[in-house]
C-alpha cells in the first residue's frame, strides 16, 4: 500500500495548517503575549512619569518627540497584545512564513510500507515511521511531526493511493500514535 501527497508549501492554506498544528506556535505566542504587555506596563509608567514632571514644572505635556514616541509605543504594544491574545498569531507566523517561501515550492510525500520519502527541489528525505511523535488533522492538511515544531504537511485534496479513511487508519498502524484533531 502507498500513498502520495503533492503539496504546495507557499500555500496560504498550507502555512496555516503548520503553524496552527505547531506546538511552537503556541509556546511562542505566550512569550510575544507577556513580552507586549511588559513593554506597554513599561511605556505607561514611563508616560505617568512623564506627565507627572511635566506638570510639576508647568510645562506643555508633549514638549518633544519623545513622550510622543512612547505613547505611540504604548498604543502599539497594547494592539500586538490584544492580536495575540484574540488568537491571530498563527495568522501572523503563517503570512510571514508564505512571504519568505520562494513561489512555487512543492513537497512530494510518499508514505510506503518502508517508510516516509519527503521530496523537494534540492531534498530527498526518508524516514521509519518510529522517527514520527505527532499525528495531527488540521483540517485541509495533515502534519507529520518529527519534532516539537518540526512537521510535514500533506495537502488533503492530493491524495492517491487511498482516501482519508484508509490512510490515517494505515498512519496509526504503522505509528501506534492517535490522530490530534484540530478545530476549524
Amino acid at each position: 500500500m502507498e500513498f502520495a501527497f503533492h503539496t504546495r508549501l507557499d500555500d496560504l492554506e498550507t502555512c496555516r495548517a503548520m503553524s496552527r498544528a505547531s506546538a511552537g506556535v503556541a509556546r511562542n505566542a505566550r512569550k510575544t503575549r507577556r513580552g507586549a504587555l511588559l513593554c506597554a506596563l513599561l511605556c505607561a509608567i514611563y508616560l505617568a512619569y512623564y506627565v507627572y514632571a511635566a506638570v510639576r514644572d508647568e510645562a506643555p505635556i508633549f514638549r518633544d518627540p519623545l513622550g510622543v514616541v512612547f505613547l505611540l509605543g504604548l498604543g502599539f504594544f497594547i494592539v500586538r497584545w490584544a492580536k495575540v491574545r484574540g488568537g491571530n498569531y498563527a495568522e501572523l507566523v503563517a503570512r510571514i512564513t508564505r512571504k519568505n517561501c520562494p513561489l512555487g515550492l512543492a513537497q512530494d510525500v510518499r508514505c510506503t510500507e518502508e517508510g516516509i520519502c519527503l521530496t523537494e527541489p534540492d531534498i530527498e528525505m526518508r524516514a521509519f515511521y518510529t522517527a514520527l511523535t505527532r499525528l495531527v488533522d488540521a483540517g485541509s492538511h495533515y502534519v507529520l511531526f518529527t519534532a516539537p515544531s518540526m512537521g510535514a504537511p500533506l495537502d488533503k485534496a492530493s491524495l492517491t493511493g487511498g482516501d482519508a479513511g484508509e490512510f490515517e487508519r494505515f498512519m496509526q498502524e504503522k505509528t501506534g500514535l492517535p490522530w490530534e484533531r484540530l478545530d476549524a
